[in-house]
């Protein structure tokens, strides 16, 4: 019984799915200006949104194109994880970085502490961070 529970585990860990809507973000709970980033990925559409803890006006816009390269694999044993946090996300003044996805309807969020990661989804954090570095160049040429 223990191997069937260990193989489904393994199995989980190593299926990875591709949701049709992806999210990837940063916040920062005591910060100035934009403390809450967030980005939904489809294969057509980019939406960004960020909302500003101070007087700075926040950003909402839709920019379309194709995404497809932006959109990323998540593993299924992500699914287990059900307090959606990894570590102490923005414990330690450091922010959190967010990643989240939709499957059969429901939207599923997870936020990082900087210095941890599932051992199933090791490479979490390089995902958000490049994903939030292109973002970042798209809608600054976007916006030119």
């Amino acid at each position: 019984m223990l191997f069937y529970t260990l193989l489904v585990i393994l199995v989980a860990a190593l299926v990875r799915i591709k949701p049709a809507t992806e999210y990837v973000g940063f916040y920062a709970g005591e910060c100035i200006g934009a403390c809450n980033i967030s980005y939904e990925i489809t294969s057509d559409k980019l939406t960004i949104d960020e909302i500003s803890n101070d007087s700075v006006p926040g950003k909402h816009h839709v920019i379309t194109g194709d995404f497809d390269s932006l959109r990323f694999r998540v593993p299924l044993l992500i699914l287990s994880q059900i307090t959606g946090r990894f570590g102490c996300p923005d414990c330690s003044d450091g922010g959190a970085s967010t990643l989240g996805f939709k499957l059969l309807g429901m939207k599923f969020n997870y936020a990082f502490d900087r210095d941890k990661k599932p051992w199933y989804f090791y490479d979490a954090h390089d995902i958000i961070k490049d994903r939030l570095s292109k973002i970042q160049k798209i809608d600054s040429a976007y916006h030119k």
